[in-house]
């Protein structure tokens, strides 16, 4: 090998370990970024008590990357985690959702809000229990009931009739989220409640103030557990002592004493 040749191959090497410093000097001097994470954000001001469901919660909500360290406790990842949820407070615009009770509530966990689970246009009543109420401690939230109801009117017989048909019971003794109870409210493996003293049904607004009236003095109440899957109402008659006298005793009942 001549003398020109051991200088080509001298000068290659040096230039392959200049470049080699040149390129590790320029990576150790880049800046290095922090880590990030994603969060749920509200895309708009967010009324207090909005429910998030399936069909608009990408209306309301959207995401971010964030500083990792920044991120609060309790920050929402991915907005499906919102549905089911309702704001008890009002969210602006750019603001991280967290799922903590001060800022979203559900029907289920430990922070359960039974407003948040009433339906719309619902109300929650509850009304005294014995084991003639419960079915004998058969009656579960979710279960359907007929309420009826016999009055006597000041001075007047007695009428009985099926006030209300396929009411919804909301709990039996006092609330217990879903997953307190460890169950599904339409089970029919969980063991029966006795000695409840309580009933709790969902009405509508009207239902609720014409029960109340009724359970006043010359009012009584009876719940009837329906099978279930029976929907639908019942035609049925109010029964007053007179037609009462006609089913059990016939024509003879309706004809006047000699």
């Amino acid at each position: 090998m001549d003398t020109t040749s051991k200088l080509l191959i001298g000068a290659g090497a040096v230039l392959a370990l200049l470049l080699g410093f040149v390129v590790y000097t320029a990576l150790a001097a880049s800046p290095t970024f922090p880590p990030t994470a994603t969060v749920v954000i509200a895309r708009t001001e967010i009324p207090p008590y909005t429910l998030f469901t399936a069909a608009n919660v990408d209306q309301w909500l959207t995401t971010r990357q964030a500083l990792a360290e920044a991120v609060p406790s309790g920050a929402m990842t991915q907005p499906a985690q919102a549905v089911a949820h309702v704001t008890t407070i009002r969210l602006m615009p750019g603001e991280i959702v967290l799922n903590t009770p001060d800022r979203l509530t559900s029907g289920a966990g430990e922070d359960a809000r039974p407003s948040a689970v009433i339906p719309e246009g619902k109300v929650a009543l509850t009304i005294p229990a014995n084991d003639t109420l419960t079915v004998a401690g058969a009656l579960r939230a979710g279960d359907r009931i007929d309420v009826l109801v016999t009055w006597t009117p000041p001075n007047e017989p007695a009428i009985t009739r099926a006030l209300y048909q396929g009411v919804t019971v909301f709990a039996v003794g006092p609330w217990q989220s879903q997953s307190s109870r460890g169950e599904n409210i339409l089970s029919l493996n969980v063991p029966p409640r006795q000695g409840s003293s309580t009933v709790t049904l969902l009405l509508d607004y009207a239902q609720a103030v014409g029960l109340q009236y009724v359970m006043q003095p010359g009012g009584d109440v009876a719940l009837a557990l329906r099978r279930l899957d029976q929907g639908g109402d019942v035609p049925t008659e109010a029964i007053t002592a007179a037609g009462m006298r006609q089913q059990l005793l016939g024509a003879a009942a309706a004809a006047p004493n000699p």
